[in-house]
Parts: structure tokens; sequence; C-alpha cells
């Protein structure tokens, strides 16, 4: 398992927009309440193409969020892939 630690970011800053808001809006609030959050898709910012992740959180006992993620590339693929296969087949409908 790799192991990596951004010194001066907050974690935010790493998300796209979208992800941010729904961090603040979802994780944040649950986290407090829970203790922990499993399964949060959201999205990292990159230099070439956005990259997916699925992220796990824990509320330590110090108060420190301790967030844990996974790339998922293959995942937004599918998607993609899903909702362009879904448009063709309206688009055929409509005909």
């Amino acid at each position: 398992m790799l192991h990596y630690e951004v010194e001066g970011v907050s974690f935010q800053e790493l998300l796209t927009l979208a992800s941010r808001v729904y961090f603040q809006s979802f994780f944040l609030p649950n986290i407090n309440l829970k203790r922990n959050i499993a399964e949060m898709y959201v999205t990292l910012r990159a230099v070439k193409e956005d990259l997916p992740i699925v992220l796990n959180g824990q509320l330590l006992e110090n108060g420190e969020i301790e967030i844990y993620f996974i790339a998922v590339p293959t995942r937004e693929r599918y998607v993609r892939k899903i909702n362009e296969e879904r448009e063709v087949l309206i688009a055929q409908r409509n005909m």
C-alpha cells in the first residue's frame, strides 16, 4: 500500500469544484455525526485529466480526520460509455 501525505494543502483544494461542494455538504457534516464515511465518490483535480476516486474517512480520537482513497479511472470511462449509449438510444427512439 502506498502512503502519501500532502503537507500545507487542504484535501479540499485537491478536489474539483463539484467534488469540493459535495465534500463540504456531505462528508464534513456526516464525519462528525457518524465518525466514519465509507465509499464516497469524488474527483481529484489533475493537470491532464481529473482522477475519480473512492474515499473512506474516519474521525480520530484527537479530532483529526484521516482520509484514505483509491483511484477508480475505469469507473469514469464506464459511466461515460453508458451515458453515450443512453443518448444514442434516446435519439433513435425520437426518430
